[in-house]
């Protein structure tokens, strides 16, 4: 999709007024954004910046898509399809002004929920917070249900990234739980990817034939621009927990993720090195600490259990990150408390070489799973001047660097 810029020259000035007027022809005048700061911002990642685009096009349609990429082709103009602005990997950056920023922020709506069908189909411009509020209200949610900065990453750009963590400790990465893509190829065409191709069916799992659904999963949008995504949903948890171990031998952490993930023992595994932890965690905020405990036993479910989980946090502090070089936290949830128990006392056999420690991190990642996520400094300096930037609810336990769902860490 970016390849045309560099067979043509910039447009001129009268050029790039017509094809302004274009866009916004086909999107509206909110369609576009053409101010400088608006392009800058748009264009940048969490560490990169690209050239500045012509505009960014906010398209609220899939029609509306395949109007502008018609119109791009055309012109020759590349068009670089961004989501959320997270991917860490310079995906979205245009290369040369003679280019489009998609946004897909306004392709965000979700279609009506069937809670027996098993499946559930959004905007690829959806964010996984929005999509995980909606299916809440019908017990659901998504096999994979989202990076922790859901509340701002979308679905389009998890499924061309391959983002992990909500759900990843049974599902894996991001699109092994897509059962389908609607895309808008090169040439504007609309393709539908995998059961969607059958216009007289629902959602179902592939059973036969070639799909082409994987061909576009992780592309960094560069085989087509994703305008819906279908996923599969499962019944939500009954009951949540976690386990939270310290280390001082990195090969003995990973082998218990091994032993863990091989036996889907955890929905969520996170690893940390403790002293990039404490950068992270800054100085201790009294106020900012007492907000997140309180969180964490709203998060319980029920008074007794409430109050265990926000005396055992209260009691272990941040003292967890002292207690050796790497951290590893597992979040356990199952049918019912039974269940859980199993469940918990497998992943404690398997922590060979690890002492247990209070379990902050796993039972803060569920209390908030969507907490903003500013671009930091670990000192906690930030840029200020763009009201875009929005300030961290809980700093010190959740950071981008340590809980990225873009970045793997196990």
């Amino acid at each position: 999709m970016e390849t045309l810029e560099t067979e043509n020259p910039p447009l001129a000035a009268s050029e790039a007024d017509g094809f302004v007027a274009s866009i916004i022809a086909i999107c509206g005048e909110e369609g576009a954004l053409t101010e400088e700061s608006d392009r800058r911002f748009y264009s940048e990642d969490l560490f990169f910046q690209g050239e500045l685009p012509l505009a960014v096009v906010r398209p609220r349609t899939t029609d509306e898509v395949a109007q502008l990429v018609t119109l791009c082709r055309k012109n020759g103009i590349a068009i670089y399809p961004r989501g959320g602005g997270m991917s860490y990997t310079e995906a979205f950056q245009p290369r040369g002004c003679r280019s489009v920023l998609l946004d897909s922020s306004r392709l965000d709506q979700i279609a009506p929920i069937d809670p027996a069908s098993g499946h559930v189909t959004a905007g690829s411009g959806c964010t996984w917070a929005k999509l995980d509020e909606a299916l809440a209200k019908h017990g659901l949610r998504a096999r994979f249900w989202g990076p922790m900065s859901g509340v701002r990453a979308t679905l389009g750009g998890s499924m061309s990234q391959g983002t992990v963590t909500f759900g990843s400790g049974h599902t894996g990465a991001s699109a092994n739980a897509v059962k389908s893509f609607e895309i808008v190829t090169g040439t504007g065409e609309v393709l539908n990817t995998g059961s969607d191709a059958h216009h007289a069916t629902t959602a179902h799992n592939r059973n036969y034939g070639p799909d082409l659904t994987g061909i576009f999963a992780n592309d960094a949008g560069a085989m087509g621009i994703k305008t819906a995504v279908t996923l599969e949903t499962e019944p939500r948890a009954e009951v949540v927990s976690g386990l939270s171990f310290a280390f001082d031998d990195f090969d003995a952490m990973a082998r218990m993720f091994h032993e863990v993930t091989a036996r889907r023992l955890s929905s969520e595994m996170i690893a940390m090195d403790a002293e990039v932890a404490r950068q992270n965690a800054g100085q201790p905020d009294l106020m900012s600490d007492m907000k997140a405990m309180f969180r964490i036993g709203a998060s319980a479910g029920n008074p007794l259990s409430a109050v265990s989980r926000m005396a055992s946090v209260a009691l272990g502090g941040r003292r967890f990150m002292e207690k050796a070089h790497y951290t590893a936290h597992f979040v356990v949830e199952a049918r019912d408390k039974a269940a859980l128990g199993s469940r918990i006392k497998a992943i404690r056999s398997f922590a060979k070489g690890g002492d247990e420690i209070v379990n902050t991190v796993p039972l803060m990642t569920r209390a908030e799973p969507f907490p903003d996520l500013p671009v930091t400094h670990p000192d906690g300096r930030m840029d200020a001047a763009d009201p875009r930037h929005l300030p961290h609810p809980c700093s010190w336990l959740i950071s981008p660097r340590l809980f990225s769902a873009e970045r793997p860490l196990c």
